[in-house]
C-alpha cells in the first residue's frame, strides 16, 4: 500500500483509521490514545499528561540507539538542555552520562563517568569521585552564611575547614 494516503495498516485494512472524537484503547490499558486531550497512555487508559507511562512494578523507559541515545529538553524555539549517554571508551560499561546545555558554545557538561562512577562538573574526564573545575560555594542553607564547614574524613582521622561569623579555622 501507499504511505502517501497516511494509511495506517492493520489486518484486513481497506481504509484509514480515523478516530475523530473517539479514543483508542488496546488491551484495556496497554496502550491508550485520548484524542480529546491529545494524550497517550502506556500501561494506563487514563493518561494525565501528553505521555503517561505506568507500571505497578518498576517502570523503565528505554532509549536505544546505535550510537549515543539522548533526551532533549526544549521550548518552542530552541533546545535548552540535553541528557546523553555518551560512549567514549571500549566495552559495555564505558558510557558516560552527560548533562549539558547545547546553546552554550564550548560548555563542559556535568558528567558521571561510566566505568569509575566519578562525577565531574566542568571537566570531561573526572579523575576523583568528585572533580570540579571552578569555584564551589558552601552555604549554611539559611542563605546568611553564618557557619559552613568542609570536612575531610578517612578511616583514621578527620580534618575540617570551617567558617563562622567570628572565625575561620583549618
Amino acid at each position: 500500500g501507499s504511505m502517501g494516503n497516511t494509511f495506517i495498516p492493520y489486518t484486513g485494512a481497506t481504509s484509514n483509521v480515523d478516530l475523530e472524537t473517539n479514543n483508542l484503547t488496546i488491551d484495556t490499558s496497554v496502550f491508550a490514545v485520548d484524542v480529546n486531550n491529545n494524550r497517550v497512555g502506556i500501561g494506563t487508559s487514563t493518561p494525565e499528561t501528553e505521555l503517561h507511562i505506568y507500571d505497578s512494578g518498576n517502570t523503565i523507559l528505554k532509549l536505544e540507539s546505535g550510537n549515543n541515545p539522548n533526551i532533549q529538553f526544549a521550548n518552542a524555539t530552541m533546545e535548552l538542555w540535553e541528557i546523553m549517554s555518551d560512549k567514549t571508551g571500549v566495552g559495555d560499561n564505558s558510557h558516560d552520562l552527560r548533562f549539558y546545555n547545547p546553546r552554550l558554545s564550548g560548555s563542559t557538561p556535568m558528567i558521571i563517568e561510566g566505568i569509575s562512577g566519578n562525577v565531574g562538573i566542568g571537566v570531561t574526564d573526572p579523575q576523583m569521585p568528585l572533580e570540579v573545575a571552578g569555584n564551589i560555594r558552601l552555604d549554611d542553607g539559611a542563605g546568611v552564611s553564618n557557619a559552613v564547614a568542609l570536612q575531610f574524613t578517612d578511616t583514621a582521622s578527620r580534618g575540617e575547614i570551617s567558617y563562622t561569623i567570628s572565625e575561620f579555622k583549618i
